[in-house]
């Protein structure tokens, strides 16, 4: 389980330029940060009935009670100013569902574990970079959103350690 943490350690190390504000728009913004808020709330919906372990459990309910909050908050927004948000799972959170739906007891709350690791360190990184757009609104709930990301990503960076 260490090499999962050192994995999210290195991921984080580079991430951040990914996602800069000069190379990403409001609209991108919007997207991507509907997809992983998508995908949190299916994958932590699907956490709360499949997890052996009751700490999974947990983390995956607050997944779908925080995302779905900062999502709801997204998508006022994107609204105001005319940008679309999504409701579908990107290629990559499909498979990552479909691969946890066939996994159970221990096996999946590793599994689980290890995703919301790499999707935290994404979505930090995405988030990070949202600071800086142009848009003063859309950059102020990137700001306000970061320190729960950031929890999230601490949250699960431990549940991998753990199972």
């Amino acid at each position: 389980m260490n090499m999962v943490v050192l994995s999210a350690l290195a991921t984080l190390a580079v991430a951040p330029s990914a996602f800069s504000a000069d190379r990403m728009t409001p609209t991108e913004f919007a997207t991507k940060a509907s997809e992983a808020g998508t995908a949190e709330v299916e994958l932590g919906k699907l956490a709360t009935e499949k997890a052996a372990a009751a700490d999974v459990k947990a983390f995956g309910q607050r997944m779908v009670t925080d995302h779905t909050k900062a999502g709801t908050e997204l998508q006022a927004l994107a609204a105001k100013k005319g940008l679309t948000v999504t409701k579908e799972l990107n290629p990559m959170h499909k498979k990552a569902l479909e691969d946890l739906r066939g996994k159970s007891g221990a096996a999946f709350d590793t599994a689980y574990a290890k995703q919301m690791v790499m999707d935290h360190n994404e979505a930090v990184a995405l988030f990070t970079g949202a600071e800086g757009l142009p848009d003063a609104e859309l950059a102020a709930f990137a700001k306000k959103t970061l320190p729960t990301l950031k929890d999230h990503q601490k949250m699960a960076g431990h549940l991998g350690m753990k199972h």
